[in-house]
């Protein structure tokens, strides 16, 4: 395979405002950093193929994960301490709203303002996802509508500054109000073309919206989420500034920039790639950024379970109803049980679904702690609860009508335990005597209506 070739920086950068500057040095220090750059690209999109595969079934939890990093590092540079848990408890919470048109959300969330301008940067880098996606690049006024999102608090949100604004710690005296909407024109005009190397465009865009500062304020906000966009396009894993180890250097760079020499800022974009990349080589790193991150403590474990017991039961009900039979919700754990099944007390156990047929309630789905087999096989530090079955019983010494004695027969193909693992690409596991499948949720509810209403 043929290594591809090393750009050439004036070619590049023709119609930016930015130059490498001349003489042998400068073009060897810009083709050390721009050298560094395609091997970044090469890990990173082999990483990103792999990561895609990993997170293809918990792909809602993984992206939370990651916007909420995102939202809550962009804040903390701008010295707004939200944590990336605040950030995910608001998005759980406003999950309709953030799923509504951008006129509809930002009519609702100008109602609440302890979510706004974390909930519309989330929604923000929502949009933006989605303009990658489509492989679109925005237009002038649509950076206008992005920005009315990115900061729903400011009157100005969404418009361009009428009046000098300064930047904070910098001497740089940014574009003067009368000229920003030209110079915005020119800025989205080379953003839909680009240089064909996306850290240099991701780099670019967010020097050159920052040197023209056009907005009152989000302005930096707005140009980390137009290098994402940059980056995701082009199947890179997202920028992730740490506002704790990077800020400095970052700030630096952004003044040197603004001086015209971009290559500090490119140097930075390009190790910070790398550092994610280097995250992202490591086995299972999908199902370790949602545990360690989504599942951390009781409250988040037991949503995340929850969720899949839900989903499992709506298509167990829908399968059995086209075989005839009638599923009737009994019930879930509350946080107590949950925590005591973790724990793997017999204390939570609790009904959860009944199998009807003809009138007569032929079997009983209950919840109980995961049994030796399952906690053998799967390991883990979490002891997510079970589901167990038991058959209706005539016996007349039986306390309730149910008995979970019964022999879980390979031959009857009829399971013995079910257990829910949020984060895990197959979040199922069925269990046939000392015989553990991990499924999908449809899979699972399918082999559990064929066992049962044969």
């Amino acid at each position: 395979m043929t290594a591809p070739s090393r750009p050439d920086a004036a070619t590049l950068l023709r119609a930016t405002p930015y130059l490498i500057g001349d003489g042998p040095e400068a073009r060897d220090r810009f083709a050390t950093v721009s050298d560094r750059a395609i091997r970044v690209r090469g890990r990173a999109l082999q990483a990103a193929t792999r990561i895609a595969d990993q997170a293809s079934t918990v792909l809602p939890q993984f992206e939370l994960a990651v916007r909420s990093d995102l939202v809550a590092e962009s804040n903390r540079l701008e010295g707004i301490d939200t944590s990336p848990d605040e950030i995910r408890d608001l998005a759980r919470v406003r999950k309709e709203l953030l799923e509504a048109e951008v006129s509809g959300f930002l009519e609702h969330i100008r109602d609440d303002p302890r979510v706004l301008e974390s909930l519309g940067l989330y929604r923000a880098y929502s949009l933006a996802d989605d303009w990658a996606r489509s492989e679109k690049r925005p237009r002038e006024f649509e950076l206008r509508q992005l920005h009315a999102l990115v900061m729903p608090t400011l009157s100005s949100g969404g418009n361009y500054k009428v009046a000098p604004n300064m930047i904070h710690g910098s001497a740089h005296v940014p574009t003067e109000p009368w000229s920003v909407r030209h110079a915005m024109s020119e800025l989205a005009a080379w953003f839909e073309e680009g240089t064909g190397d996306p850290v240099l465009d991701a780099t670019v865009i967010h020097a050159w919206l920052t040197h023209i500062h056009p907005f009152d304020d989000g302005n930096g906000r707005m140009a980390r989420l137009l290098a994402n966009l940059a980056l995701v396009q082009a199947h890179y894993p997202p920028l992730l500034l740490r506002s704790g180890s990077d800020r400095g250097q970052y700030l630096d760079a952004l003044a040197a920039s603004d001086d015209g020499d971009i290559l500090p800022l490119y140097d930075i974009f390009v190790k910070s790639l790398l550092r994610v990349v280097k995250t992202m080589e490591k086995p299972n790193f999908v199902e370790s950024k949602i545990r360690d991150e989504l599942l951390a403590t009781t409250k988040q474990r037991y949503l995340a379970w929850h969720g899949l017991a839900d989903a499992f039961f709506t298509s167990l009900e829908q399968k059995a109803r086209r075989a005839g039979w009638y599923v009737r919700l009994m019930g879930y754990p509350t946080t107590e049980n949950f925590t005591l099944l973790e724990d793997r007390s017999p204390e939570g156990n609790c009904w959860f679904a009944k199998f009807r047929q003809h009138g007569v309630d032929e079997w009983l789905l209950w919840f109980g702690y995961r049994s030796a087999d399952m906690v053998t096989t799967l390991g883990g530090r979490t002891m997510w609860p079970s589901v167990f079955f038991a058959q209706r019983t005539d016996d007349p010494r039986a306390v309730h009508p149910f008995d979970s004695r019964f022999h879980a027969n390979a031959e009857w193909n009829r399971p013995a335990e079910i257990c829910f693992s949020p984060g895990r690409q197959r979040p199922v596991s069925v269990r046939w005597d000392h015989d553990i499948q991990e499924m999908h949720t449809d899979e699972a509810a399918a082999c559990v209506v064929k066992a049962i209403c044969r």
